[in-house]
């Protein structure tokens, strides 16, 4: 895909994190969630990076420091606040379920739902099961190792 402007609604700017990222994109032709927007940063492509305003100021600078011109940033609410009149011929959302608690997943399947236009799953997406008293039993035999630990 070349000639297209992609908007990544993110903490992290998926721009990878190794120091030859390019050479490893360009010659081990390897792409994965940690450095896919460099592969179309490549082709020409630009990058609106919408980050979240709990991201502090200076972890987005530290991510552009070596960073391409092709990415431009803008907070997140102020993007939502002022949405630009923008038509998408496509929209990738991905759950990163090791970083999105499960407590979130009503608010992300609402957001899938509300697309109007077509859906295709490149893979099994479910609703994961949430059970609070199960974390609060975990807390509660953490402290009381930690106590018996600290009293020994």
């Amino acid at each position: 895909i070349t000639d297209s402007i992609v908007s990544n609604i993110d903490a992290h700017h998926d721009c990878g994190f190794d120091k030859n990222i390019v050479d490893k994109v360009i010659n081990e032709q390897s792409v994965d969630c940690s450095n896919w927007c460099i592969y179309y940063i490549l082709r020409g492509n630009i990058i609106n990076w919408l980050v979240p305003d709990f991201v502090p100021d200076k972890v987005v600078e530290k991510q552009l420091e070596s960073m391409d011109s092709n990415i431009v940033t803008s907070s997140l609410n102020v993007y939502r606040d002022n949405l630009p009149e923008t038509e998408y011929s496509r929209v990738f959302l991905c759950r990163s379920s090791s970083w999105v608690p499960p407590w979130m997943d009503d608010d992300f399947f609402a957001l899938v739902d509300s697309y109007p236009g077509k859906k295709i799953f490149l893979s099994d997406v479910e609703h994961r099961n949430w059970d609070i008293s199960f974390a609060e039993k975990m807390a509660e035999d953490e402290k009381e190792a930690l106590s018996k630990q600290s009293s020994a």
